[in-house]
């Protein structure tokens, strides 16, 4: 047994590391969960937590029955998950061996048991086959050859992907050669050219940039052949407008009830416009289906003022909020936007439905490994989702909504009309009779046949998703439908567009996730984006030729991605991303939750990091937001509390 003071010197090799699961929910929450980290390629002796062992500890370690493991492979995701319910070795009561992966790792919780509730039950239940996982060093996601110690250091300054406006880029950064290593023994390269190292270990070098998207590759070879490396994203765009929009999102959620006369909505919009915001995207259908209009002649929608939930309930009966707004608005020389919540029509977690359960059928049918095979309407299912989805696919759901759209175009002044969660809930939806019929149709145009369902679609090895021979042709029959659903908005825009003599713009807000929001059957992409490697998508066989057709942003004025992330780095990363698979082609705007950047500092670097890479920023949400920091975050000034 080792006294606590060995204990304790040994945990600080970890300290400010953590283990970060895939969120259950990236639309509700981009983070998932994270546990402590506390010791990396060392037994503790008996202390407990989460050890990482590398390839620095050995080619395998071994995994007692009772405990948890899980195998992560060099692209960072969940090979296996090992508890006492699948153990890795022939015997429940000694020990398994689990290989370490080259480039990977294994995370494994010593103390205690899967039933626990600790960290074994972390391990053994928030992880699954194919997650993402991310290694988190003082909040920063990092790779894991930067927590390994034998291997030749290669730290760099730049973040991984990130957005410049110039021709070139100072790379810079620190290198060592590892343990017991000399400088002597590495050269560094940067795509092919050798770079020059200082004494101290320090580079810079200025590289050369081409319009559009530069991966760089950053070297460090050793002697002996040992090689650490680095792949950089680098996207140059040119020099942005001098004027960049301000959006500010007032969501109809927490937001409604605060508005209880006229002059409360014009204080409200005289406040914004004078700390710089240029558009307002009013929540105008929530997710419970209510609405914040009054003239409601195509679909009969109740007004907001119904919502009987206490935490939403209390909106003036008799204020149109949308016609105030764009009254208010308008005068002030504010652009009034109005965002619909397209294929949500309730929220289970308040048990609020506006016109749901007149329409059972429209109701989304979901796949899950829950629900023992079945497939089962989402509000019957044994797990169910916060929010209710009906069916994109549904031939009365799609009237229904485009003609939500079509009485606020038709009866209110507005500048635009937003999407915001046209899509379906998540990859286990639908599954409905009336899905299935179309995507025969839609097999057959491609000469194919659907023999079993939905498993040449998918099936579950107990909660593992397993893809069939038509995966692909789902993928793309869906992300298709939301594309044609796009199209007829636009079409029903720029009809009234001519009509009117107005410009109505048409806008989406979209989560920043690109690489996996396939899942959800859409393609915020342009046509002409390219599946690369070096991009860190989580499944590169989705980005077929066909699948980059259905990318609808050619339907769009502009699009809001939600760089809703935590960090700066995870910021850049998401707003380049968003630069990339657009390919430029559309005027692009960052979404910033400010609760999750709420210091000041960090606030300002986002925005600004935001402002530097796109077209402008869209600042979410109005109930949320402290005026002090973020006037300043806008104008790039420091704020008391920097």
């Amino acid at each position: 047994m080792k006294a606590d003071d060995d204990v304790r010197e040994e945990a600080a090799g970890a300290a400010g590391v953590e283990v970060e699961a895939a969120p259950e929910d990236i639309t509700i929450h981009v983070q998932g969960p994270r546990r402590s980290i506390v010791f990396i390629d060392k037994e503790p002796g008996e202390a407990d937590g989460i050890l990482l062992f590398t390839r620095d500890y050995g080619a395998e370690v071994a995994v007692f029955s009772t405990q948890a493991a899980v195998q992560v492979g060099a692209d960072s995701k969940v090979v296996q998950v090992v508890n006492r319910q699948e153990p890795c070795g022939s015997s429940r009561s000694g020990p398994g061996i689990l290989e370490i992966p080259p480039g990977g790792y294994v995370l494994c919780a010593r103390g205690g048991s899967v039933a626990d509730n600790g960290d074994g039950y972390f391990l053994a239940e928030k992880f699954r086959v194919g997650d993402l996982v991310k290694l988190r060093r003082n909040g920063q996601v990092v790779p894991v050859q930067e927590l390994m110690g034998s291997t030749a250091k290669l730290e760099l300054d730049n973040y991984p992907m990130a957005t410049v406006t110039g021709v070139s880029q100072w790379i810079t950064g620190t290198v060592g050669a590892g343990n017991a290593g000399e400088l002597s023994a590495v050269r560094l390269f940067m795509n092919g050219v050798a770079v020059p190292v200082s004494e101290g270990g320090r580079f810079s070098y200025c590289y050369p940039l081409q319009r559009g998207v530069n991966y760089v590759r950053v070297q460090l070879l050793k002697k002996d052949g040992e090689e650490t490396s680095r792949e950089l994203v680098i996207f140059s765009r040119g020099q942005v407008e001098p004027k960049q929009e301000v959006v500010l999102w007032v969501d109809q959620t927490v937001n409604a009830r605060r508005f209880q006369s006229g002059a409360d909505v014009l204080d409200f919009l005289q406040r914004a416009k004078d700390n710089g915001v240029s558009k307002i995207a009013l929540d105008v259908k929530g997710v419970e289906g209510f609405v914040s209009y009054k003239k409601n002649d195509l679909t009969g929608r109740p007004y907001v003022s119904e919502i009987k939930a206490p935490a939403k309930a209390g909106a003036n009966p008799e204020l149109d909020l949308l016609k105030e707004f764009i009254a208010h608005g308008h005068t002030l020389g504010l652009e009034i936007h109005a965002a619909v919540n397209v294929f949500a029509e309730g929220s289970i977690v308040r048990e609020e439905y506006a016109v749901l359960d007149d329409h059972p059928d429209w109701e989304e049918r979901i796949y899950i490994p829950e629900n023992n095979g079945e497939i089962k309407r989402q509000r019957e299912s044994a797990k169910k989702g916060p929010v209710a989805f009906v069916n994109p696919s549904h031939d009365q759901v799609w009237e229904y909504e485009r003609l939500t759209f079509e009485e606020i175009i038709k009866n209110y002044q507005v500048d635009g009309i937003i999407h915001d969660r046209s899509r379906y809930d998540n990859e286990t939806a639908d599954f409905s009779d009336v899905t299935r019929a179309k995507f025969e149709v839609f097999l057959r145009a491609r000469g194919k046949r659907l023999v079993n369902w939905p498993a040449d679609v998918f099936f579950y090895d107990g909660t593992t998703r397993v893809d069939g021979p038509l995966i692909h042709d789902w993928w793309e029959f869906r992300a298709g439908t939301i594309k044609r659903f796009f199209a007829e908005i636009r079409e029903l825009a720029s009809s009234y567009s001519a009509s009117s003599g107005r410009r109505i713009q048409v806008s989406a807000y979209v989560g920043s996730w690109y690489e996996i929001y396939y899942l959800n059957g859409v393609n915020w992409g342009s046509p002409n984006f390219r599946f690369d490697a070096r991009l860190g998508l989580q499944d590169g066989s989705v980005y077929t030729p066909e699948y980059c057709k259905t990318g609808y942003i050619g339907y769009l004025d502009f699009l809001m991605t939600g760089a809703y992330q935590t960090t700066r780095q995870e910021v850049e990363k998401y707003v380049t991303l968003a630069n990339i698979v657009t390919n430029g082609e559309i005027p692009l705007y960052t979404g910033i939750a400010v609760s999750n950047v709420p210091a000041p500092a960090l606030q300002r670097g986002v925005i600004q990091a935001g402002l530097a890479a796109t077209d402008g920023v869209m600042l979410f949400d109005a109930s949320q937001i402290n005026w002090p920091v973020a006037r300043a975050a806008l104008r790039d000034e420091e704020c008391e509390g920097e």
